[in-house]
């Protein structure tokens, strides 16, 4: 037979880790953090120790801070302040935040992306083509502005009202350029827009 009194300690000490636990504050930490930057930059590479290293095997320059903090002053951008966690500078303005980020080691990558409290749905395409159409003239997204001006988009099959997703037509045949083309993802009133693109 089991022993009562044995199962509840065992219960008591179980609780106690769990509301003890750091986790909790931590997963708060990272939801904050995800609701002021979402995700675009997410194809950085993880094995980076920091932004700054250099690694001897490396085929593009992984030196994430330099290159984006460069891209910043190029385009006569402030407000501007760099985030080591997520490898990306980001601005606040109200309840919006824009992410920006360039660089990596096999994978040379270039994103901006709108993180914004909305009340259209993802699924208005006009809407969230012409907001794309302006995220990419503001950070100097020449390849975007003339997908989007063109009209050289197709939205992608299989996707849902929560993350909607436009390929694009890259017409040029540069082999190891790749385009992610516009992603919109849609939680509620806040929608992220991400334009990025990497060579490999």
């Amino acid at each position: 037979m089991i022993n009562f009194r044995s199962s509840i300690t065992s219960l008591v000490c179980a609780l106690l880790v769990i509301t003890c636990s750091p986790y909790k504050s931590h997963q708060t930490d990272l939801v904050n953090d995800i609701t002021k930057t979402d995700s675009v930059l997410t194809d950085i590479e993880p094995a980076i120790k920091t932004n700054t290293e250099q690694n001897d095997s490396c085929v593009f320059n992984n030196d994430y801070k330099t290159l984006t903090m460069d891209w910043v002053k190029e385009l006569n951008a402030s407000g501007f302040v760099w985030r080591d966690e997520i490898y990306s500078a980001i601005k606040v303005v109200d309840q919006d935040t824009i992410s920006l980020s360039q660089g990596g080691c096999y994978h040379f990558g270039v994103g901006a992306e709108w993180s914004l409290v909305d009340a259209h749905p993802a699924t208005d395409s006009a809407y969230w083509i012409s907001k794309a159409l302006e995220l990419a003239k503001e950070y100097k997204l020449d390849d975007y502005i003339e997908f989007i001006t063109d009209r050289r988009l197709i939205q992608r099959e299989g996707t849902n009202n929560e993350i909607i997703l436009y390929d694009v037509i890259d017409t040029v045949s540069v082999t190891n350029r790749v385009f992610d083309g516009i992603v919109i993802t849609e939680r509620g009133e806040r929608k992220t827009l991400s334009l990025s693109m990497y060579f490999n």
